[in-house]
């Protein structure tokens, strides 16, 4: 019988110790087929790209990236967000080729396109089945934070949100 004195590596200091790092399970992915179906059915539709890890429209180069849907806390809040992103590639010129829409950060014309890509990720949400729940949670806390440039832009046009509407149907 021998008798050994052991360390914790994390306790031992002058020694550079190459661990493991421990894997952290990826939850298991849902397709969601009714939302794989709207995307696969989009016209013209651009490419998506998962090379970083935020979601966002590139209009210069008319493409989508989308983090893993790993990264996302299910399957729901990535497809919302994706239709989101994919709302924005639809004012391209092969698409609606809505000038009209964009404008810098902090603009009443960029809060109307936040408004309108927000719209139209909540109609294929329904479309698609996606949870109220989830809508609640990521559009209305999404939404807050527009909240003043909304309100602002809507006591100067009171058809704000009625035409940001028609244009998230579109």
């Amino acid at each position: 019988l021998k008798y050994y004195t052991v360390f914790n590596a994390e306790d031992i200091e002058g020694i550079d110790f190459h661990l493991p790092q421990p894997v952290v399970p990826q939850r298991e992915i849902e397709r969601i087929e009714s939302a794989e179906a709207i995307l696969r059915n989009m016209p013209k539709r651009p490419p998506i790209y998962f090379k970083q890890d935020r979601a966002f429209y590139m209009p210069s180069h008319d493409f989508v990236n989308m983090p893993d849907q790993h990264l996302f806390e299910d399957d729901h809040q990535f497809y919302s967000t994706l239709f989101h992103e994919l709302a924005h590639s639809t004012k391209h010129e092969t698409r609606l080729d809505d000038k009209q829409r964009g404008g810098s950060k902090g603009t009443p014309e960029y809060a109307f396109e936040e408004l309108i890509a927000e719209l139209s990720a909540c109609f294929l949400c329904g479309q698609s089945g996606i949870f109220f729940d989830v809508l609640q949670k990521s559009s209305a806390a999404y939404l807050e934070s527009w909240k003043s440039r909304l309100i602002a832009a809507m006591k100067q046009d009171n058809k704000f949100f009625i035409r940001a509407a028609g244009k998230a149907q579109k």
